[in-house]
């Protein structure tokens, strides 16, 4: 049996002000069940294994120890030495940058903040002229979410949020990147889709620097994140990894984040799901690390249940926030920045039950301390978009933020004395106050789509919902005139890599 590692974070955050007690960290599992699911990961791979289907992934595990389990069929299935596992963990920095296509957009990732993004991969996005039936998404759907996700206060990165079906699966990763860069400051994520495609959305990028100016490279101001999912059961796809090793090569930080469900993918208990999951992520550090020492990485968790009553991923579940909150855990165990979803829902419309699980999901994530949470604008099971839950989550991140931001009790905050001028003297009222107007915008969390207003007032204003309220706001965002935020000369670099993509993709068929 491998040995413990005792690097444990307490649920309490000494960064924060001694006069601000911040909500302690959600939790579901004690220092010594951390140990037992880190040592169970440790003997899945050391004896069960992990299948790698990349030949450059094998050769770098090959020469630091790594075996193949058998022969035949198990040559691929490689079991890794826990010292090695272990070694590659310590080598994961506990935070890094994110930066915007012309680098005048920053973000922090680390272990200690929340980073909330948008939730990236449906191909359908809904219509509000037949809300029972979303439509295939487009490019112009997606250049929408770029520029609504770009106005919004919170949702810091965008993703490949929808996967516009009206270009070739060929050439949509350029596509995407090239319409990123030109009208969004922020960062932007998509999957590993293998060697040639990364490599493409690397260049893409490193032009995109070039010719804003930046001094800086892409590898010290990162552009990029990547997602790579292992798939489960214990499985790391060649493409993905070729595409990964890309990524991380370049410096680019990368989240992974198996998708495992309970019960069809991985064991039925979440404590199965988790000794399995956490496996797939040692083994991808182990090649990320050997690969590129230093890499970032995120230890990301897409993990569900199975739905014993349809057979479904139950994603609005309480057992999918149990399994995030555990995954949240893991990750400052190794003291790796951690990734989940949040705002997860199976409702099929914007209805009640979306609002319940979405809120649910997304507050026990933030709850839980998760890093980077991609949480905006799906549902139906990931499966759709909407514009108006992109808007939602913005706001629904900024009050679970203020939930677990805590309250103040600092001298100025305990207001004794405002309390004995108001309170001694007769006829006098908070509302008035200097103190009371300098502490709202402080103190307060204030919504701008929830509504607050009196019955009557609501009535006069034509009794508009949170989804009408958030519909008003994307279609202002999207009546401002579109900037292209890159010059020129750079679009027309841009667009002779994209033809190149193109008759590259032409040639092969």
């Amino acid at each position: 049996m491998a040995r413990r590692d005792k690097r444990f974070l307490s649920n309490t955050d000494d960064s924060y002000s001694r006069h601000t007690m911040r909500m302690q960290r959600l939790a579901v599992l004690d220092p010594d069940e951390i140990a037992r699911i880190h040592e169970a990961s440790l003997r899945i791979l050391s004896t069960t294994g992990v299948r790698v289907e990349s030949a450059r992934a094998r050769e770098l595990l090959s020469h630091r120890g790594a075996k193949p389990r058998g022969s035949g069929s198990h040559v691929n299935q490689l079991l890794f030495p826990p010292d090695l596992v272990e070694d590659s963990l310590k080598l994961v920095p506990p935070s890094f940058s994110l930066h915007g296509p012309d680098g005048t957009f920053r973000v922090d990732v680390s272990t200690e903040g929340t980073v909330f993004a948008s939730q990236g991969s449906p191909t359908k996005v809904f219509d509000e002229r037949d809300p029972s039936t979303p439509r295939d998404a487009t490019v112009a759907d997606f250049v929408s979410y770029l520029r609504v996700l770009d106005a919004l206060p919170r949702i810091s990165v965008s993703h490949l949020d929808v996967w516009p079906l009206d270009v070739d699966y060929g050439v949509m990763h350029a596509c995407a990147t090239i319409e990123w860069a030109k009208c969004c400051r922020k960062p932007f994520g998509m999957g590993c889709r293998g060697r040639e495609a990364s490599q493409d959305v690397i260049n893409i990028a490193r032009a995109i620097a070039e010719g804003t100016g930046e001094r800086q490279s892409i590898e010290k101001h990162p552009r990029l994140i990547a997602f790579f999912n292992p798939i489960s059961p214990l499985r790391l796809p060649e493409g993905l990894l070729d595409g990964l090793l890309v990524f991380v090569t370049n410096k680019q930080p990368t989240i992974i984040a198996p998708a495992a469900c309970a019960g069809t993918t991985a064991p039925m208990t979440i404590a199965g799901l988790l000794a399995q999951t956490n496996a797939e992520i040692l083994a991808t550090v182990t090649i990320a690390q050997l690969a590129e020492p230093g890499t970032p990485l995120l230890y990301g968790c897409v993990n569900s249940v199975l739905d014993p009553v349809t057979g479904n991923v139950a994603w609005g579940s309480p057992e999918t926030g149990l399994i995030t909150t555990a995954a949240a855990q893991l990750a400052r165990f190794y003291h790796m920045p951690s990734r989940a979803a949040g705002a997860v829902t199976n409702a099929n419309a914007l209805d009640m039950q979306n609002g319940i699980e979405r809120a649910m999901s997304l507050f026990m994530s933030t709850a839980a301390g998760v890093n980077y949470l991609t949480c905006a604008g799906t549902y139906a099971s990931l499966l759709v978009s909407s514009l108006e839950l992109l808007a939602i989550d913005d706001e629904l991140a900024g009050a679970c933020q203020r939930a677990v931001d805590g309250i103040s009790v600092s001298g100025e905050a305990l207001a004794l004395g405002e309390i004995d001028t108001i309170a001694g003297t007769e006829g006098k009222s908070y509302l008035t106050s200097r103190h009371t107007q300098k502490a709202a915008r402080k103190e307060l969390f204030i919504p701008r789509l929830s509504d607050r207003l009196s019955h009557d007032t609501w009535v006069s204003r034509g009794m508009p919902g949170i989804i009408e309220n958030a519909r008003a706001r994307v279609r202002d965002i999207l009546a401002e005139p579109m900037e292209i935020r890159i010059p020129a000369g750079t679009v027309a670099k841009l667009e002779g890599l994209y033809e190149e993509i193109e008759k590259r993709g032409a040639r092969k068929a």
